[in-house]
């Protein structure tokens, strides 16, 4: 079996991409793999960049309660990279050909329409065109969020930082 040691975790900074962000951290540090954080920027896109993923990390970091998600992101050798790129699969499989990713964790947001059982053009032309496995993580239909004491919605990171 092969040995997992860069593992590549895609970011748009969708509620769902940050509510996911979690599972990645934690399967990285059980397979002590780095994990690759990376924000595609499509040419005509504003993007939000890593400040909001910064402030995520420096509050976890901060905050007492969450002390197990605190000694994991300790432990969690993370790269963040921002790329441009023509499309965001492209820029997912070109960065993971470029760094010999071995795994490529994305998340997906359900399907639009009730009985679509079709994942998104940018999932589906990562599994499709990969050089490495895919996992695909998504929130289950009954849950609109996951909630967890170790990490904050983007909402709620906003919030935070703002003082609200």
């Amino acid at each position: 079996m092969k040995i997992i040691k860069k593992i590549l975790y895609p970011i748009d900074f969708t509620d769902y991409s940050v509510d996911l962000l979690e599972y990645a951290i934690m399967f990285a540090n059980r397979a002590n793999a780095s994990l690759h954080l990376l924000n595609v920027i499509v040419e005509d896109d504003l993007s939000k960049g890593f400040d909001v993923l910064n402030e995520f990390f420096n509050i976890i970091k901060d905050n007492p309660e969450y002390s197990v998600q605190k000694n994991a992101l300790d432990d969690l050798n993370l790269i963040k990279v921002h790329i441009k790129s023509e499309s965001p699969s492209k820029g997912i499989i070109d960065y993971a050909l470029q760094n010999e990713i071995d795994l490529i964790m994305i998340s997906a947001h359900r399907p639009s329409c009730k009985g679509e059982k079709t994942l998104g053009r940018t999932t589906s032309e990562v599994v499709k065109n990969a050089p490495c496995p895919v996992m695909i993580m998504r929130l289950p239909e009954e849950m609109k969020k996951h909630f967890s004491r170790y990490e904050l919605s983007l909402d709620e990171i906003k919030k935070e930082v703002s003082g609200e």
